[in-house]
């Protein structure tokens, strides 16, 4: 269900000015707004009648658009409003089956596409370093759908303190808003995450590493030279074993 009882009945048992007003405004929202009222669309989120249900609006599940919970949610709307000429309207069009919710679904394609797809080709480097864009663009995907939510709920309920316009603005300001945050970090995050595995085996090979083999100063001093020179003569007269003189400057570096 796309609605609590807000949807048939006021939640206000006295209610104020603020609380008739928004009412009324809800009411008057759900009558012109019928269609998206019936699919939980924006129209629940800028005309809810109370801040809350702005808030939590964009977070209940869409119904599609010609499903039978969406023709049931018109016949609600319907009953509460009889004589509307638009609920009406939109009750004949999905009955004759002319109604479909194709433009949300290929919006979502879009979306998809630009997130995820397109990172693929865009990026430079391998196909690791394009694997690991795709990776971020499905978190920056995933991140805009929540922080968009986020957004837009907080967005409509700062922005009721001016009626439907304000709301309808800061709704819209919001979504957006939220939906680039939410992009941004969703792609920080995924990218920090696909570079684990790359800093461990960095800090493995580190541990792994002598540290002498990176520091080669002790191996130019007087006393290193002479130590060699010493050391091949030795060999060369065949007095001492190779293995054993070749070691010896190992264990002078390491004392």
């Amino acid at each position: 269900m796309a609605y609590n009882n807000w949807f048939e009945q006021s939640p206000v048992q006295n209610p104020g000015f603020f609380q008739k007003t928004n009412w009324a405004l809800h009411t008057f929202g759900r009558q012109q707004f019928a269609k998206s009222f019936a699919s939980g669309g924006v129209a629940s989120t800028i005309f809810a009648p109370t801040r809350k249900e702005m808030i939590l609006s964009p977070w209940r599940s869409r119904v599609p658009i010609g499903s039978d919970q969406y023709v049931r949610n018109l016949r609600k709307l319907q009953a509460l409003h009889k004589n509307d000429g638009g609920i009406k309207k939109a009750l004949a069009s999905v009955e004759k089956g002319s109604a479909r919710g194709i433009g949300g679904s290929l919006l979502g394609l879009g979306l998809g596409a630009a997130f995820v797809a397109m990172p693929a080709f865009t990026t430079p480097g391998d196909i690791s370093e394009k694997m690991r864009a795709v990776t971020a663009g499905i978190g920056s995907f995933g991140g805009f759908a929540v922080g968009s939510k986020v957004g837009m709920g907080i967005g409509a309920a700062v922005g009721s303190f001016i009626p439907v316009v304000g709301t309808a603005i800061g709704a819209g300001v919001g979504w957006l808003a939220g939906g680039l945050l939410g992009g941004a970090a969703g792609e920080s995050l995924t990218d920090a995450l696909t570079r684990i595995p790359d800093r461990m085996v960095a800090n493995e090979r580190k541990r792994r590493r002598s540290d002498w083999g990176m520091h080669t100063a002790a191996f130019q001093t007087q006393r290193a030279h002479t130590m060699r020179q010493q050391s091949l003569q030795m060999m060369n007269r065949g007095m001492m074993s190779a293995r054993s003189l070749m070691g010896r400057e190992a264990v002078f570096v390491h004392r």
